[in-house]
């Protein structure tokens, strides 16, 4: 009984290691933007422009807290300025330095962006209960949702990666906005050309990934685990 713990113990020290060698080399927290004072997006069926009088311009929420080693380390907060890129939406692509924020130990985070979307499968957008939910178009990266009489949530869902300098980390969450007017208007508009105007809202995750020594540490571990619960069946 006694070997099977310090088995047990040896494998728990073995994963934390690698997580925690994981962890501690990349840009991982909570990032939480709006856009700057008078800032807008513009939203039409074919790109994303942010302007208004601070174009292209995003400042992180009260909720920010990403902690970072490149450039020495250290953590970005809130009420920090930023910049993003305008988007022409199309097939996948990578794009470099979508949002940047220059950092006190002068070191820009670089967030790149490798996903727009999914949208909705059903691009029926005469919603009729709350939480329905449609694209304008097929193929569209945009969810309409129905949050009650002439009131719609539209959230853009993205992904991609930010290497610090030390590692890579991946960055997933939604861009979001609240429209009053119902889905079918916005797919009439922008199924006729038209744009829509309105402020965003950011929220987004970062979170470390496994280096390949890490995943091997935990396949070592899961194949000695198994070794050991046959040998205690033999037993």
């Amino acid at each position: 009984m006694k070997s099977f713990k310090k088995e047990i113990y040896l494998l728990a020290g073995i994963a934390c290691f690698g997580l925690s060698g994981t962890a501690m080399a990349t840009a991982v927290g909570i990032l939480d933007t709006s856009d700057c004072g008078g800032g807008t997006v513009t939203v039409s069926a074919t790109q994303i422009t942010w302007g208004g009088t601070s174009p292209n311009c995003v400042v992180t929420g009260g909720n920010t807290s990403v902690t970072y080693s490149g450039g020495g380390g250290g953590t970005l907060g809130g009420n920090v300025q930023g910049t993003i890129m305008n988007l022409i939406l199309g097939p996948p692509s990578t794009i470099n330095d979508f949002m940047t924020f220059l950092v006190p130990t002068a070191y820009t985070l670089d967030f790149e962006l490798t996903q727009l979307g999914p949208g909705s499968l059903n691009t029926d957008c005469n919603l009729t209960a709350v939480g329905q939910s449609c694209s304008a178009a097929a193929g569209s990266p945009f969810v309409l949702t129905d949050e009650g009489p002439s009131l719609t949530t539209v959230t853009l869902a993205v992904a991609g990666f930010i290497n610090d300098g030390t590692g890579t980390s991946q960055w997933t969450g939604l861009f979001s906005t609240n429209l009053n007017e119902t889905a079918l208007a916005i797919q009439s508009t922008e199924g006729t050309g038209g744009s829509i105007t309105s402020t965003a809202a950011g929220h987004f995750t970062l979170s470390a990934i496994p280096e390949p020594s890490t995943v091997t540490m935990f396949l070592v571990g899961g194949i000695a685990l198994l070794g050991i619960g046959r040998r205690r069946r033999k037993s």
